[in-house]
């Protein structure tokens, strides 16, 4: 131990000496102290930890020191040291700039950020055993994550956000003047999602482990850890962190076994008005009461009621929550009665855990900002409102199985019949609900009739006879049904559609325009026969009549509603796309225009007239995207035999024209040339074994992609970083070895060029792709486990030099970044790696290191002195480290 110290605290003062003279020690080397200090169990030394600390706070932008400082935290707080462990934290994390996690192009922060919150954070009983350090810590940087969340989300998507009007607000103290809202339904209601991406969003990643954490201090025998934690959770005020303790206590009360605490600690919760005055939360707070319905005296029933109605956000909230206390002798007669009310009229839904996934629809924007389910009580004929409850509660799922639907659709299907019976069906107020209720029920009748016959509903489709059989014996309305629709698409749509800013294609239930588009769209896509088709022609027709008088949004939200099949099918519709293409300025009318004209005979010159456009589109870039994705796969595939479709052969040569000319495409040029990248290598893919032939249009049109990106007028930052991604996995594809290796010799000078004059973010992103190579197969990439290392030695040590070259340059410039994912590059530990691995996986070992050499003293000139030393011994010896 004693020589283990002497040796780190001669290292550490060999630092400290470099840093006096101007010279910053190797990035390398600080990893290799702190690693080496970890593993001899050296940090109860004051040295260690002042230098631990002072590293953190300087050299944390390196991905490297800062994982190897996340490695020292837990053993800090396990010799007690939790200040010095919660200060490297800190730093490293950056807790005093949130809004850095949510910023994009970190290329190191989810891996950090994944480490820190989940091995560190999460670690059994952190922050309940310190409940003033690290406790806090979490809380507040729980806050903090929230408003970086809240402040990006609401100012880069302001119109498609859920509304929160009806949500408490306090203005942000912040000059951008965007408001805070500690309501958040969204924040509060979704915690688990689907998507692996949103459930690693920081502060749902926090979330998750202040749940462990609360979930943890409830299997005590006393109250103190939790009640601690908790009153943190509910002085933050938002409903994410005040819903957390709310289930846990659900859960503890709910279980075989609970102790006295749990229901002491419930009734201290639902008593204030900071936790029963939230909106967002309203159902955990039901889940909650039920569980204590019969577990409470007199005192404690008086309390919470009293919270309740003094700080109930509304009506239906409250109906919602005295129902599950409507056993409580200390209701007053008025609730009693409103609770009768709400159970005659169907109002009183189940209660559904918030914790459990939703299949949230993608497109909605929803604008009701509370839980009263009322909506039944307009219906005219109260002993109907029942059935009214069971249609507007129905979730429009597309994949329900056999079992699901031959549960749910009967009684649905019949409570439409029933209620579209009544002359209340057909009122303005009422026709939308019918014809959304009833787009929905025949999705569901089609796939439950697939399903019943062993067919995929993906895949397979019913005949029109079978089709026919179905509505005749099962909705016989659907005539009626089709009528309304036709009769809507008709009319001037609401006057809201002229208010909608451009590009934001999110629209509500309830829109009768929409609802009958979706009726149609559902009820017309089967085979060609009457008596659909006469009602297509009437649809097409109608559509084409109302089409010039529509507003931007309405044309756009309907085309999208639209399948593809009907925009193909309906001679009117094919008609307005194509005059689209002439004349609509909207580009999300001329994508969905692009994608039904793709299987025309004149696609060449609907693209070509696109392509003439583009200039003048703003918010046009998926247009180009999609543009570069479909003439980078025509180019090759023209290209792939001698019998090649004239249509084809035209797309291919205009494929040609635009890379000639991509600078005429003004701000969306590399944009097309990045895409006309990804279209051909997404090509290449599909084919167990690339045709030999294509090699040499790839090689071409590779070189001629990042050339034209390289000499691009455009700044856009890091703007060769998807391209070369996209050349990268066109060399992944399935060559042959030795095409592989011709492919790396021809393209290595252009890539050499991009590392020389490339951005930093640029050769950054080239790097990390070439060790991929270098490195071999990866766990998600099946492909590359079949790919033995293509390029020869002496392209790998060309790479080598100019890695070398550029960083010294950089630094001779005195160039700095606050990237973490770029520092290793610039600090030359990048390059270094590099070297190692081409060292090691060189095939002419007496080659490699006599041309490796030279490349080592470009790192020492540029001021790298530490990591050069390191190489150059390397070489002696003749072997790499482990």
């Amino acid at each position: 131990m004693d020589d283990a110290r002497t040796k780190v605290r001669r290292l550490i003062e060999l630092q400290v000496h470099l840093r006096a003279s101007g010279v910053s020690p190797d990035i390398k080397s600080i990893e290799s102290v702190i690693t080496f200090a970890v593993g001899s169990g050296l940090l109860s030394d004051e040295v260690v930890r002042s230098y631990l600390v002072e590293a953190a706070k300087t050299c944390s932008r390196s991905y490297l020191v800062a994982k190897a400082l996340l490695d020292t935290i837990l053993p800090l707080v396990a010799a007690e040291h939790a200040e010095d462990g919660l200060a490297i934290f800190n730093q490293v994390f950056r807790v005093k700039t949130p809004d850095e996690w949510y910023a994009s192009g970190q290329f190191g922060s989810n891996h950090l950020l994944l480490t820190a919150l989940n091995s560190i954070l999460g670690q059994d009983c952190l922050l309940l055993d310190h409940p003033e350090t690290w406790g806090v810590e979490a809380v507040s940087l729980f806050d903090q994550f929230l408003h970086a969340y809240q402040r990006k989300f609401r100012s880069d998507s302001r119109e498609s956000r859920v509304s929160l009007e009806g949500y408490s607000a306090e203005k942000a103290d912040s000059p951008d003047g965007i408001t805070v809202v500690h309501d958040d339904p969204l924040a509060a209601s979704y915690l688990y999602f689907k998507h692996e991406w949103q459930r690693t969003e920081p502060h749902r990643v926090v979330a998750t482990i202040l749940e462990k954490a609360l979930g943890t201090a409830a299997a005590f025998d006393t109250a103190e850890k939790f009640t601690r934690l908790t009153d943190r959770l509910v002085a933050i005020k938002w409903s994410l962190a005040i819903g957390l303790p709310l289930r846990i206590l659900y859960n503890q009360i709910t279980a075989s076994t609970h102790r006295d605490w749990h229901v002491l600690e419930a009734v201290r919760l639902l008593s204030r008005s900071s936790v029963a005055g939230v909106v967002s939360i309203s159902t955990s707070r039901c889940l909650l009461l039920s569980s204590l319905a019969d577990l409470l005296d007199g005192a404690q029933r008086k309390a919470i009621l009293s919270a309740m109605r003094s700080s109930a956000p509304s009506k239906g909230i409250r109906v919602g929550e005295l129902w599950e206390v409507r056993s409580w002798p200390e209701l007053t007669q008025d609730e009693v009665t409103r609770i009768k009310k709400a159970e005659e009229a169907d109002e009183i839904l189940p209660l559904r855990d918030p914790r459990t996934p939703s299949d949230l629809a993608a497109g909605f924007q929803y604008t009701s900002a509370n839980e009263d389910h009322s909506f039944a009580n307009d219906w005219p004929i109260p002993e109907q409102r029942s059935l009214i409850t069971r249609l507007h509660t129905m979730e429009n799922k597309k994949d329900l199985g056999l079992e699901e639907l031959k549960r749910e659709l009967p009684p649905r299907l019949e409570a439409l019949m029933s209620l579209l019976s009544k002359d209340a069906a057909g009122e303005p107020a009422w026709r939308c609900s019918f014809l959304e209720w009833g787009g929905t029920i025949l999705g569901e009748m089609k796939r439950l009739a697939l399903l019943r016959s062993g067919k995929d509903p993906m895949k397979d489709s019913l005949s029109l006879a079978e089709y026919l059989d179905e509505l005749s014996s099962k909705f016989s309305s659907w005539p009626m049904l089709a009528e309304w629709a036709l009769e809507d698409l008709e009319a001037a749509p609401p006057e809201s559609h002229g208010r909608h800013a451009p590009g934001v294609l999110a629209w509500s239930p309830g829109d009768p325009m929409f609802a009958s588009i979706k009726l149609l769209d559902e009820l017309l896509a089967i085979e060609a026969g009457e008596p659909f088709d006469s009602l297509r022609a009437r649809f097409g027709d109608i559509f084409a009549k109302v089409w010039v008088k529509w507003p931007t949004y309405t044309k756009s939200v309907s085309l999208i509603l639209l399948r593809l099949y009907h925009l193909g099918q309906i001679p009117q519709l094919q008609k307005l796309l194509e005059a689209a293409v002439v004349a609509e300025t909207d580009s999300a009318i001329l994508l969905r225009a692009m994608s039904v004209l793709l299987g025309t005979r004149k696609v060449a010159d609907h693209l070509r007239l696109l392509m003439a456009r583009l200039p003048k589109l703003s918010g046009a870039a998926d247009l180009a995207n999609q543009l570069g994705v479909v003439l980078g796969s025509s180019i090759l595939q023209a290209r792939k035999d001698s019998e090649t479709k004239p249509i084809l052969v035209q797309v291919a040569a205009l494929c040609d024209e635009a890379l000639s000319t991509h600078e005429s495409l003004g701000p969306y040029g590399i944009q097309f040339v990045r895409a006309v990248i990804w279209g051909a290598a997404e090509l290449l893919g599909t084919y167990e074994s690339v045709p030999e032939r294509l090699a040499g249009h790839w090689e071409a049109l590779a070189k001629r992609a990042i050339e034209s990106a390289m000499l691009s007028s455009t700044d856009e930052d890091g703007r060769l970083e998807r391209l070369l991604h996209g050349v990268m996995l066109g060399l992944e594809s399935r060559w042959s070895p030795a095409t592989r290796t011709r492919l790396y010799d021809a393209l290595a000078p252009t890539l050499e060029n991009v590392i020389r004059k490339g951005s930093l973010g640029d050769v950054s992103w080239l790097h990390y792709l070439l060790m991929r190579e270098l490195n071999g197969a990866e766990e998600d990439q099946p492909i590359r486990e079949k790919l033995p290392l293509a390029p020869t030695d002496s392209v790998l040590i060309g790479f080598c030099r100019a890695s070398a070259e550029r960083v010294r340059e950089w630094r001779n410039q005195k160039m700095t970044t606050n990237d973490i994912g770029w520092v290793s590059m610039l600090s030359g530990e990048d390059t270094a790696a590099m070297i190692r691995k081409v060292y090691r996986v060189g095939s002419d070992k007496a080659y490699v290191q006599r041309s490796l050499a030279p490349v080592i003293d470009v790192l020492s000139e540029a001021g790298i002195a530490e990591v050069a030393a390191d190489l150059r011994l390397m070489l002696r010896r003749g072997k790499t480290p482990a």
